[in-house]
């Protein structure tokens, strides 16, 4: 049976394939660079030390921050488990760092697909997809699963008042498949 706990790894990947130790710096405005620069970024942050990385993801992610992940997990065997998780920024925040050794060993690719910057150049819109392969975890006592997915988002990257841009929405559909070790 998959476990719930699963569940709340996953709308966390949005911001932790968002943290990084060099916070894009927008001048008053967004640009497309700074948006391509921030997401590409974002695929290094697991070889960062964990505190660091944490740091990262706190400072990238708006304090108002909302998530809504809507993701389906599979394992051979079962019906796939359909289920919606929405997280505010401290819960995405506990749920990257249960998620940090976990995605350490995964291989992430992703595409921006659409940069909509604002007509006052302080949010944009960006649509992305990302592929994820070879997530180890555990899923019960003694046994350990590997979990590959794919899925798409759609973003809103915003300016702080400190003029760093920051995630400040993701919604996301996600489709895993967890596939036991034996």
């Amino acid at each position: 049976m998959l476990r719930p706990s699963l569940f709340r790894l996953l709308p966390a990947l949005t911001v932790a394939l968002l943290a990084t130790t060099a916070p894009a710096r927008a001048e008053g405005q967004i640009t497309e660079a700074a948006v391509q620069a921030f997401y590409k970024a974002s695929v290094d942050a697991y070889r960062l030390p964990f505190p660091d990385y944490m740091k990262a993801a706190d400072e990238m992610t708006a304090e108002n921050f909302q998530s809504v992940a809507n993701v389906s997990v599979s394992m051979a065997g079962q019906k796939p488990v359909q289920q919606t998780e929405r997280m505010n920024k401290q819960q995405s925040l506990d749920s990257s760092a249960k998620s940090y050794a976990t995605m350490k060993t995964a291989t992430v690719n992703y595409k921006i697909t659409a940069i909509t910057i604002a007509p006052d150049g302080k949010s944009a819109n960006v649509s992305d997809t990302v592929d994820l392969r070879g997530m180890s975890m555990q899923v019960a006592p003694g046994q350990t699963a590997v979990m590959d997915g794919m899925g798409a988002c759609n973003d809103v990257v915003a300016l702080s008042p400190q003029g760093k841009l920051q995630i400040a929405k993701s919604n996301c559909n996600m489709r895993m498949i967890v596939t036991p070790k034996l």
